[in-house]
């Protein structure tokens, strides 16, 4: 994948209905990319993040851009300020399926200060072309992945609160 669609860093995360995402795997050359990952981020960042957004949606099979599915003035968000300026990223696509009900893994892959490039047009149609392989392979590697429950939109409505009173 490195050689059709080039990255800096790398992530595999499975969001639940039921509970905090978890990581699968991550892998970056610059240090402060994935360096909040398990406290920042897992913690509860993700609830303002906007590829967790495409889990709660349910969105399709697929592979997004970050700032395609981002709100207007995201560099201005608490999530940017707080979290998301200090990985160094300035692009990212995540490649979006669901092993399971209720389970969506993604794969992101993301341009940091390493390259300070973002991704082209180009780039995103070869990662296109490429959905149906890694959604195909993701989904077979990681079946076993499984939620209980059904989401409830209140749950994360709670949290998204529980972060505005901690900062």
């Amino acid at each position: 994948m490195p050689s059709v669609v080039p990255y800096d860093n790398i992530a595999l995360l499975a969001y639940y209905q039921d509970r905090k995402p978890e990581l699968l795997f991550a892998d970056s050359k610059t240090p402060e990319v994935h360096a909040d990952l398990d406290k920042g981020y897992l913690d509860g960042a993700y609830v303002l993040d906007p590829f967790h957004e495409l889990h709660i949606s349910q969105a399709s099979v697929g592979v997004y851009r970050l700032n395609d599915v981002a709100p207007d003035q995201f560099a201005k968000n608490q999530y940017f300020i707080e979290y998301y300026r200090e990985t160094t990223m300035v692009d990212e696509i995540a490649f979006v399926c669901y092993p399971n009900p209720g389970v969506s893994l993604q794969l992101c892959l993301g341009r940091d200060r390493e390259s300070n490039k973002k991704f082209s047009k180009s780039d995103l149609k070869k990662a296109q072309d490429f959905v149906p392989i890694i959604a195909s392979l993701l989904t077979r590697q990681w079946s076993e992945l499984d939620t209980t429950g059904s989401f409830d939109e209140s749950k994360t409505t709670e949290r998204i609160s529980e972060l505005a009173k901690t900062t």
